[in-house]
Parts: C-alpha cells; structure tokens; sequence
C-alpha cells in the first residue's frame, strides 16, 4: 500500500500556496574582493617592471658645445659663404650662447644668415622649390633676423656699420614687397655715412622708380642731385 505523499508545509526555503517567490540578491562582496585582488596584483607586476627597466641613456652631447665662441663664429662664416645659410645657423647660435664681448657683427651676419635663408633652394625630383617648408617657418626665421638687427643697431657706432644696418634692413624690406619701408631705411643709410655718395645714389633711384611706377626700368631714372640730411 503506498504511503501518501506528505504535504510540504510553507516555511523557510519554501512558499505557501497562492504565493509568489522572492529571489533574496546575494552580496557581490566577495567577487569585489577578488577583483580588487587581481587589481592590485597586477598593478604590483607593473610597478615592479617598471622599477627593473634600465634607465634611458643620457641624451647624446650636443657637437657644437665642443667649440669655442670664436671658433663657432669662424665656421658659421665659413658655411654662409658657401651659400649654406640655413646649416650656418647653429653655429651662429652657439657663438651667441658663449660669447662673452658681445659686437655688431655677430647679430648683423646671423641676422643675414636668417634672412638669406628664407631665399635658399633646392631641387627634389626635378622640382626647384623653397628649402624653409612653411610660409611659417619663412616668417619665424625673418622675424628673428629683425630682432638680431635690432641688437646689432645699439653696437654700430661708426657711420659705415649703421649705413650697412640701414641698408640690410632696406634689402630685406625690398624682397618682401614694403617698398616705402625700404626707401626709408635707404635714405637711413645715406643720412647715417654722408660720406658714400652711392648711398644717395641708390636711394635717389629707387625713390624715383616708386614716383614712376610704369618706368620701363628704375635703371633708367635720372642722374640724383645733392641730397641734404635733415
């Protein structure tokens, strides 16, 4: 004869008919706890990686702190001359970081150097084309050649080394298209060393060719008479 089956009374673990069971959540307290674990292992195998790497190699001495002022001044010359302006500028540099008398021409040559080489070329695949990349870096490179002529100014002090610095200033001026700038800085260099009449020659010309601009050539302008200073 079968036993009947006994009726499971409603308690704890089980529910009572006609009611619905609630799943209780159980805490995540111990998963967070192994994945802090596992946080901290790994970040302990990173740190010690890090502790064990060698350290990076001391940057590699820069040449040109080998040589003295006057032997970096000696070799930027020396580069410019060869048509090098650009390569010449780190010697300029140098020079000016060691110098200990500073003088005019030091700033007038390396501003010329900055100057000259915003003109330089050269010719890849075929192609003539600027060696400064950038319309950027072409007016970085001139603003600084105005500053160093700008500290080479107080330096000059006898009328040929200011005739030279107004006429630099004016050639510049000149190449970059502001030319009553240039005429100023022309008749700057005249004023400053009455003594070179090619000085008012030059300005005198070219004063006429921006009063004539449909002249075939500013060659062609008139013989200049007398200028006086003001």
């Amino acid at each position: 004869m079968k036993r009947p089956a006994a009726k499971r009374k409603a308690g704890k673990g089980a529910t009572a008919k006609g009611t619905t069971a609630t799943r209780v959540a159980r805490p995540l307290t111990g998963w967070l706890v192994v994945a802090s674990s596992v946080t901290l292992a790994v970040a302990v195998v990173l740190v010690s990686r890090a502790v064990q790497r060698p350290a990076a190699p001391p940057p590699a001495p820069d040449a040109l702190m080998s040589l003295s002022p006057g032997a970096a001044y000696d070799s930027a010359l020396k580069v410019s001359f060869k048509g090098l302006a650009l390569e010449s500028l780190p010697y300029y540099r140098r020079a000016l970081r060691g110098v200990r008398a500073d003088f005019w021409q030091l700033h007038c040559n390396y501003s010329s150097a900055l100057y000259n080489g915003t003109l330089e070329q050269t010719v890849r695949r075929g192609v003539r084309m600027p060696l400064v990349r950038s319309n950027w870096e072409r007016m970085a490179l001139l603003r600084e050649s105005l500053l160093e002529m700008n500290l080479a100014g107080p330096l000059a002090h006898s009328p040929a080394d200011r005739a030279t610095l107004h006429t630099l200033r004016g050639q510049l001026t000149q190449v970059y298209g502001f030319p009553w700038e240039t005429l100023v800085w022309f008749r700057g260099a005249q004023f400053a060393d009455p003594s070179q009449p090619e000085l008012a020659s030059r300005a005198d010309r070219y004063q006429w060719s921006l009063e004539h601009p449909t002249a075939p050539n500013a060659v062609t302008a008139p013989e200049p008479g007398p200028t006086t200073s003001p």
